[in-house]
């Protein structure tokens, strides 16, 4: 019986070196190729991000330069009517909410003006007190809404 094991030990031998090993190693090899074109794929895709990124930030930088010239001239003509100016800029493309200031630094448009400027300083609060007053005692002592907010509307004109 020891004749009969031999030859097929020394064929399954025969069989772990001619066909095991080498499709480990051709595995292994594979392996090692994928990982490689992961990294390039990845490193390729970076790049081109990057170039989008580019493209896309000198486009609209040059885009914001030019309505910015546009507006810049609008502004500088002779005669600056704000009607027009407005009806202008709100055409631009990517201009919404827009405003318009002067060197010193006050709007222009739209017309904001300084609460503080034209405040006078012995302002007397008392009356509108009184009507805040009187319209929270109508709201909720009386349960009177009506005249609560009449009270309420009188006391912020």
């Amino acid at each position: 019986m020891k004749r009969i094991l031999k030859p097929y030990t020394r064929l399954s031998f025969i069989f772990l070196i001619a066909v095991i090993v080498p499709g480990s190693i051709l595995t292994y090899l594979s392996v090692l190729h994928v990982k490689n074109l992961k990294e390039l794929t990845e490193k390729s895709v970076l790049e081109e991000e990057s170039l989008i990124i580019k493209y896309v930030t000198e486009g609209v930088q040059l885009e914001l330069n030019n309505i910015t010239q546009r507006v810049d001239d609008i502004l500088n003509s002779n005669e600056v009517d704000m009607a027009k100016v407005c009806r202008t800029v709100n055409n631009l493309p990517y201009t919404s909410n827009f405003y318009v200031m002067d060197e010193k630094g006050y709007f222009l448009w739209p017309n904001y003006r300084d609460p503080l400027d034209n405040m006078d300083i012995g302002y007397n609060t008392r009356p509108i007190d009184q009507l805040f007053n009187s319209a929270e005692t109508a709201e909720f002592q009386d349960g009177n809404h009506l005249e609560a907010k009449r009270l309420y509307f009188e006391s912020l004109a």
